[in-house]
C-alpha cells in the first residue's frame, strides 16, 4: 500500500492474516482510514509535487496555511494582476519559515515564505493569487 500511516505487513502478521482476500481487505481499510484522516484534517500528509497559488499576507510575507511545504522547485509571482506568473524568483529572493524546519527531527514543513529584505530583489504583489509555488508538499518526508 502506498502512502499509509502504517505498514500493513506487521498488522497482517500480528493478526495472523494469510489469505490474500483478507490481506487485500485490510489494505483497503488502511487506505480508507488514511484518506479519511486527510480529508478530516483538510490537508495532505504524504509528499507530492505540484503547483499551488496563494494570496500574500502583505508585501513581505506569504502564509501557506493550510498547506505544508517541504521543498521549492520554483517560486513565481504575478506582478500586474493578470495571473501570469512572469517574475521567477531566485533562492536569494526569499526565505522559507520556520528557518530550521529541515533541521528538526522529525523534519518539519515550511508554513511561510518571506522576502529576503537584505539581498532579494522581489516583493510580493498584493493581487489575489499572485504567488505560485511549485514544490514538494506534504507534512513529512524522510531525508534522502
Amino acid at each position: 500500500m502506498r502512502n499509509g500511516y502504517i505498514q500493513s505487513e506487521p498488522v497482517k502478521a500480528e493478526a495472523c492474516i494469510k489469505a490474500a482476500t483478507n490481506a487485500a481487505r485490510l489494505d483497503a481499510v488502511i487506505e480508507d482510514v488514511f484518506r479519511w484522516i486527510e480529508q478530516d484534517g483538510g490537508r495532505g500528509f504524504y509528499p507530492r509535487t505540484f503547483a499551488l497559488v496563494f494570496t500574500p499576507s502583505g508585501p513581505h510575507i506569504c502564509r501557506l496555511d493550510p498547506y505544508d511545504l517541504l521543498a521549492v522547485t520554483q517560486l513565481a509571482s504575478d506582478t500586474n494582476g493578470d495571473t501570469t506568473y512572469d517574475a521567477v524568483w531566485t533562492t536569494v529572493d526569499y526565505r522559507l519559515l520556520p528557518s530550521n524546519a529541515a533541521a528538526t527531527t522529525p523534519r518539519s514543513p515550511y508554513w511561510e515564505v518571506a522576502i529576503n529584505q537584505f539581498v532579494g530583489t522581489q516583493f510580493f504583489s498584493l493581487f489575489p493569487f499572485s504567488v505560485q509555488i511549485t514544490g514538494r508538499w506534504g507534512f513529512y518526508e524522510e531525508a534522502k
